[in-house]
């Protein structure tokens, strides 16, 4: 089937299609392609980075007294596992098969990055095995929840507390914690939000470092691609379609326009600025 090229064109705060009076050349196309593969790469990342922080941050928002009233009190055991299943399947990810293969220049390094946060990190290494004794025992990983007053009125302070005893009998995995039983006396340590506000952060450092060394080995790339795009017709937003400008109307009135978007010059724009978001830094491009 024939392919019709269409430009975004705002007039007058209304967007409108205006049609490509010829096709594509062979090398904006392969542009496109090049930064829409280099674009796509980053954005799983950041999608399977998005999946953990968010598991985290419905745990950190979650009202156990509304929980009580409505006696779903299980439910922070459920996210609590939500949230060690996910950070470990992201980190796994990363580590294991993104890194290897899309920053292997900066791979060695990365290895000592990732091992420095293992070996000196109590938290990372609780919540990295915490998900393993779950999954593998069957058992919940908060024993008990704390309430205590807080300083203001009416306010409570809310402590998941960590299921240690169970998990010191799944003596393969807890061995693998290398901490001692001097560490549980301190009973702040048995705070599981405690070990998981480090956690998450420690992961997002080392997805920024991630992140921001695909961008640093992919520099000289996009700003080619860049350059070579604003001397084309992909600086401006286009799409294409089967579907011919006269036959548009038509097609329209039968929710039969269908049109795919290529990728050109803005969604590089748009891509810096979601990295600027993230902070990851040197990226902007003017």
């Amino acid at each position: 089937m024939n392919r019709y090229y269409y430009k975004l064109v705002i007039e007058n705060k209304q967007k409108t299609l205006k049609y490509i009076d010829k096709e594509l050349t062979d090398k904006e196309l392969n542009l496109s392609q090049k930064l829409d593969n280099i674009i796509l790469i980053a954005e799983h990342l950041m999608g399977m980075q998005r999946i953990m922080v968010d598991s985290f941050l419905k745990l950190k928002k979650v009202n156990f007294q509304t929980l009580k009233k409505v006696g779903d009190t299980d439910q922070i055991n459920e996210l609590v596992i939500n949230l060690v299943s996910n950070a470990k399947l992201f980190i796994d990810y990363l580590d294991r098969r993104w890194a290897p293969k899309y920053i292997s220049d900066f791979n060695e390094e990365w290895k000592s990055e990732c091992s420095a946060f293992y070996d000196e990190s109590e938290s990372y290494r609780l919540c990295y095995h915490l998900r393993n004794f779950v999954q593998h025992s069957g058992t919940f990983p908060i024993e008990q929840i704390s309430e205590t007053s807080g300083y203001g009125q009416n306010e409570v302070n809310t402590t998941f507390i960590l299921n240690i005893d169970a998990f010191k009998e799944f003596k393969k995995e807890f061995s693998k914690l290398n901490i001692s039983d001097l560490y549980w006396e301190d009973k702040s340590n048995l705070s599981f939000m405690k070990h998981a506000n480090k956690y998450v952060t420690q992961l997002t450092a080392l997805y920024q470092l991630a992140l921001s060394k695909y961008i640093q080995a992919n520099r000289d790339t996009l700003d080619e691609i860049q350059a070579n795009m604003r001397d084309t017709v992909l600086r401006n937003p286009i799409a294409w379609s089967n579907t011919s400008p006269q036959e548009i109307s038509n097609a329209a009135k039968q929710n039969n326009f269908i049109i795919h978007p290529v990728v050109t010059l803005p969604d590089l724009y748009r891509f810096y600025k979601k990295l600027e978001e993230e902070k990851i830094i040197n990226v902007k491009r003017s």
